[in-house]
């Protein structure tokens, strides 16, 4: 029977990180988004001497230490060369580091033969791994919270170690200051690891340790005076205590996100409460009737909880005049908030661990407790579906959306596409030309923006059926209107973009514009035997030839934003 109960655990786990896992090698995108702009912004103008080291190292904003982020990303970026789908398996990796710790530290409080450490590795895998929180795992920037959630099981991880105490002091000191500068909210590793180590050291050997004391009074003050430096003054939206409440409520039971349309807040609320009643429950009733060493770990997931319970009210006193449905909207809240309700689940599990051979009093006590698990669990498993299926089709069309908006990025110089506003933060197109330029002179750039070698290619390129025609070219009034079909065979998907040049003998071609497929072509789907196929349909209007300027051949071409490919559609013909 355990065998079977660590099977299905793991099983659980291993289903729920893999599909976080092949997803995000399916749907991301290697190229800056969104925020991240603004980092290769400081990178530029650090390289350039417009900023300095100084400057960069008091980017503060609101929560957020933003050198931390600054500095993983260009870190992560150097390395990789700005292979961003890289930068987010890493980000993978420690989000599944913290699942497995997160077992690994459960069981050596409660020891093996207990069944809690493998729900909690299922529990963690099945929650961190949300198909609301897409968005996290699409993100090429630090992952705040699991390296929050990592930091702070290393941490137990040390404390429950049998190192001598100076070391365990120290340790416990270059967590704290690493999270400290990580998300503002990290501050309160300061008080919540020191009370982990003094519940498995003795507070004796760590008063005699007064060395490794003064070195961890003195990463403090250096967490201190960063936080002080870094954080800008900003001005508070009115608080509106029943706003808080209920947006905190909604974050609290967010794990529904995306099982409905439009977003369940009002069960996401109610979920919200019965998770937060829970834990008030639980807590005590786990301590219960445990051994001392049981208890410490009992404890950990108290304290672990408390302090996201605490991050959640902080993220609800800042963002609850967006809405409460953005407690749902925003996906990283998915992600952020999992924890808190990680830390219910294996808590009240730690309470309900004796029910069946002995049962506790309180009966009434646990007469709430199993039902209460039961109904969380059960919302949980009959919304995963919906949010399987919400949460491709988001990710699929955040995918083909950053791929156009790479497709405006290959073409700086050539062309202005207004699709660089589906990746980028600002408005300015000569901004994101001067970002774009900066990452192709270092190299970071792929596909490398369209130069005179690419022209050249497509003019070498012959017609290929399977990856498109161009059905018609007609003239309406003062433009030339053509319409067509766009695939990528080698893909099985619609085509990212659809160029089409001008081609003269012996001439280089000329691009003309740039279209995006998406219109439904069921014939096509139906002749290529291929649902992906639906959506490739494509219409662009160009302006006429000038009169007395040579007259093209129109032709279109096919265009892979991953690879830099192209492939030359059948049905070219004269402009009008």
């Amino acid at each position: 029977m355990r065998i079977a109960v660590r099977l299905f655990t793991v099983a659980i786990a291993a289903l729920c990180a893999g599909w976080a896992l092949t997803h995000i090698r399916r749907y991301g995108v290697s190229i800056p988004f969104w925020d991240e702009w603004d980092f290769v912004e400081t990178m530029r103008q650090l390289s350039g001497g417009e900023l300095g080291w100084r400057q960069v190292l008091l980017l503060g904003n609101d929560q957020h230490q933003i050198f931390s982020q600054f500095a993983f990303s260009a870190v992560a970026w150097h390395l990789t060369h700005l292979h961003l789908k890289t930068v987010m398996v890493w980000n993978w990796c420690i989000a599944a580091a913290f699942c497995v710790l997160a077992a690994v530290v459960t069981g050596r409080g409660l020891g093996k033969d207990t069944a809690i450490p493998w729900l909690t590795l299922a529990a963690s895998c099945f929650f961190v791994f949300n198909p609301g929180g897409y968005q996290v795992m699409l993100w090429a920037l630090p992952p705040v919270y699991s390296l929050l959630v990592l930091s702070f099981l290393i941490g137990v991880f040390l404390a429950q170690s049998t190192l001598p105490a100076g070391i365990k002091i120290v340790g416990t000191g270059l967590i704290s200051l690493f999270a400290s500068f990580i998300l503002g909210n990290g501050l309160f590793f300061w008080i919540a690891l020191p009370a982990v180590l003094l519940l498995y050291e003795d507070f004796q050997r760590l008063r005699r340790s007064r060395i490794s004391l003064g070195v961890f009074a003195v990463l403090l003050g250096i967490a201190i005076a960063g936080y002080v430096m870094g954080s800008s003054a900003s001005t508070r939206p009115g608080l509106n205590p029943i706003s808080i409440g209920l947006f905190f409520l909604a974050y609290t039971g967010n794990f529904v996100s995306l099982s409905v349309t439009p977003q369940p807040v009002h069960l996401a609320e109610s979920a919200g409460a019965l998770i937060i009643l829970l834990f008030a429950v639980a807590a005590p009733a786990a301590l219960r009737g445990r051994t001392a060493e049981q208890r410490k770990i009992v404890l950990v997931w108290i304290l672990f909880g408390t302090f996201w319970f605490l991050s959640g009210l902080t993220a609800a006193v800042a963002r609850h005049s967006f809405g409460i449905s953005y407690a749902l909207d925003a996906s990283r809240y998915v992600t952020a908030s999992s924890f808190f309700l990680l830390a219910t689940l294996v808590v009240a599990a730690m309470a309900l661990k004796d029910v069946g051979s002995n049962f506790p009093r309180p009966r009434g006590l646990y007469l709430f407790l199993m039902p209460a698990v039961a109904i969380l669990l059960l919302v949980a498993i009959f919304c995963r579906y919906p949010q399987i299926k919400t949460g491709n089709a988001v990710m699929e069309n955040s995918r083909y959306s950053q791929l156009q908006g790479k497709v405006a990025a290959t073409s700086v110089g050539l062309l202005e596409l207004a699709s660089f506003q589906n990746i980028f933060p600002h408005s300015s197109y000569a901004g994101f030309a001067e970002e774009v330029r900066f990452l192709n002179s270092r190299g970071w750039l792929w596909p490398a923006p369209w130069d005179e070698r690419f022209l050249r290619h497509l003019g070498d390129l012959t017609p290929n059926g399977s990856c498109g025609v161009l059905d018609s070219v007609t003239r309406a009034g003062d433009s030339v209107r053509l319409l067509g079909w766009g695939y990528l065979p080698s893909r099985s998907q619609r085509a990212h973009a659809i160029i089409v040049a001008g081609l003269e003998p012996g001439k280089i071609p000329k691009i003309l514009g740039v279209a995006f497929a998406g219109q439904q072509r069921p014939d096509v789907a139906a002749a290529l035997h291929s649902a992906a196929a639906l959506s490739t349909g494509w219409t662009i209007e160009l302006p006429l030839t000038a009169s007395g300027e040579p007259r093209y051949v129109l032709q279109s071409f096919a265009y892979d934003a991953e690879t830099g490919e192209a492939c030359e559609m059948n049905g070219g013909r004269p402009a009008p």
